[in-house]
């Protein structure tokens, strides 16, 4: 397995739940493309979180309704000279740990190559009882690391 996808049916901050009992600390969290709707100013907004220089629990506990976003996840040291991932073929060979697209607001597709971060995703998503679909090299029909 190489990846997963599902559907976000419900209202939760998705990605406080995907993340949680991950040890945050350890990573380093970029975003490549974004659009959020602020629910407190009721406002459709980028917040330009490619440049997010808060830490990811703060971004976290934001009230922030996801339209579209990529996420790119290293592991503390390997974040140097990060690469334009476009591909899957590029996230192969980069540093990076994790890559998570949203799209539509609901459809999320997330991508692994740390263990560790999967299997705490898997249980996750077991705990929430949400559905996946398991992304293979066979079955991926994705063309492009971006949802934008």
């Amino acid at each position: 397995m190489i990846g997963l996808s599902f559907e976000n049916k419900s209202n939760i901050n998705i990605l406080k739940e995907i993340l949680k009992n991950v040890d945050l600390s350890s990573y380093k969290f970029y975003f490549t493309e974004e659009e959020l709707y602020d629910r407190n100013h009721m406002d459709l907004t980028t917040f330009g979180l490619q440049d997010y220089k808060r830490n990811i629990e703060e971004f976290l506990e934001e009230n922030y309704y996801i339209i579209f976003l990529v996420m790119q996840v290293y592991k503390k040291g390997e974040e140097q000279n990060r690469p334009n991932i476009n591909t899957f073929l590029d996230f192969q060979n980069s540093n990076c740990s994790l890559i998570l697209l949203i799209s539509d607001s609901s459809d999320i597709e997330i991508y692994f190559k740390d263990n560790e971060l999967k299997n705490q995703v898997i249980n996750n998503l077991k705990r929430l009882n949400i559905e996946y679909e398991e992304t293979t090299i066979e079955n991926d029909t994705r063309t492009g690391m971006h949802v934008n």
